[in-house]
């Protein structure tokens, strides 16, 4: 167990043998402030796998982390929960046998809630060699699946970023119009994108990352709804 440690000092861990394994880390909270459940159903000290919002001293959501994740080898995602201890957070995953090892645990980085007005047309946020996040996407957990990036998948893949890339793609889908199909696309190229630019095509891990942005899309292709 790592107790108290911030997650900008943690990296993704690996664990190779069956087994319930616990991570604690120190969250980003304001004085007076508290964590609390993305779920208002979790109660009080409970396990869940939802995200977490960070609220300050006057009750203002000001931050958040995404939910817990765990990736195993052939890329499915294990059961991984949190639990809240004052303003510690308790990442709790389970490997069981049969479950392709080495598993990768992923740290959520703390997300500050903010907005900026300067909004570029869909068709223009997507950079040649990187795709970060636009300028005016909105990331607020609390007001839905188009403002928290990658939703219910993990925010990104080892060392792959993929928030730029959901962020775009939250951003076309409310774009009016029916045009999910060429948002669903763009989403796919800008996930290979992020994965070309986190590995050389040297690497044996581009290939596994870029197998992981095809889950993604099958996803959004499956489930999304831009009206």
């Amino acid at each position: 167990m790592v107790s108290s440690v911030a997650t900008t000092a943690l990296t993704p861990e690996q664990i190779t043998e069956p087994g319930t394994y616990s991570f604690q880390f120190a969250a980003e909270v304001p004085d007076g402030g508290r964590l609390r459940p993305l779920d208002a159903n979790v109660a009080e000290g409970g396990e869940f796998s939802d995200g977490v919002v960070v609220e300050d001293a006057d009750g203002t959501v000001v931050g958040a982390y995404d939910e817990p994740y765990t990736v195993a080898q052939d890329g499915s995602f294990l059961p991984t929960t949190y639990r809240i201890d004052g303003t510690d957070l308790i990442q709790t995953v389970t490997v069981d046998e049969g479950d392709a090892v080495p598993a990768t645990v992923i740290f959520s980085d703390y997300a500050p809630v903010g907005a900026t007005t300067d909004v570029a047309p869909p068709s223009l946020l997507r950079a040649a060699a990187f795709v970060s996040v636009p300028a005016g996407y909105v990331y607020n957990p609390e007001l839905g699946s188009l403002h928290d990036y990658c939703t219910s998948s993990p925010d990104s893949w080892a060392s792959a970023d993929f928030r730029g890339p959901c962020a775009t793609h939250d951003m076309c889908y409310e774009v009016p119009g029916d045009h999910k199909a060429a948002c669903d696309a763009a989403f796919k190229q800008d996930l290979y994108t992020n994965c070309n630019y986190a590995y050389g095509s040297l690497n044996p891990l581009r290939a596994t990352c870029r197998s992981i942005a095809v889950v993604y899309y099958a996803a959004v292709t499956a489930f999304g709804d831009d009206d």
